[in-house]
């Protein structure tokens, strides 16, 4: 009877450090990201995505652009409008070695999830404007997929 009980509270601690990291993570990839000017080549990819509805607009990375253009036209313009899919990319991330099942121990989940919580790379990239983020999440996503044999979602 108290293995159960105790089961059951390491689940409930892993769940709460689980969140406790999303939230640091998803923190560190939001922090001053409105202050943080766009460089030339994020300029050019939000002023992409804000000319989407105009008849001569350019796309070059269509899934960020689409997105990103629907934001623009439902909220105010701004940098962290433009940095938003990525950061949500990112922290989604963070979730996705609990989606592995048995492939990993709860420890390796919980160690991965950190990592990718934390990774300055990550964060970066996170915080970039354009599909990097938005492909290595969707890349991790399909892997996962492929694993658990669930075609439909890997495409």
């Amino acid at each position: 009877m108290r293995q159960v009980g105790k089961i059951k509270s390491n689940t409930q601690l892993l769940q709460i450090i689980t969140v406790l990291v999303l939230i640091a993570g998803f923190g560190l990839r939001i922090a001053k990201t409105n202050t943080l000017p766009l460089d030339q080549i994020e300029a050019i990819l939000a002023m992409s995505a804000e000319n989407l509805f105009e008849d001569n607009a350019q796309i070059s990375q269509p899934f960020y652009t689409v997105i990103t253009g629907i934001l623009f036209w439902l909220f105010e313009d701004s940098n962290l409008v433009a940095r938003i899919i990525p950061i949500l990319a990112g922290s989604a991330l963070i979730l996705m070695p609990w989606l592995a099942g048995d492939w990993l121990s709860d420890r390796a989940k919980l160690v991965l999830s950190i990592g990718f919580a934390f990774d300055p790379a990550l964060v970066a990239a996170s915080k970039t404007v354009g599909s990097t983020i938005i492909a290595a999440t969707a890349l991790f996503l399909a892997i996962l997929l492929f694993r658990k044999k669930k075609p439909i979602g890997v495409g």
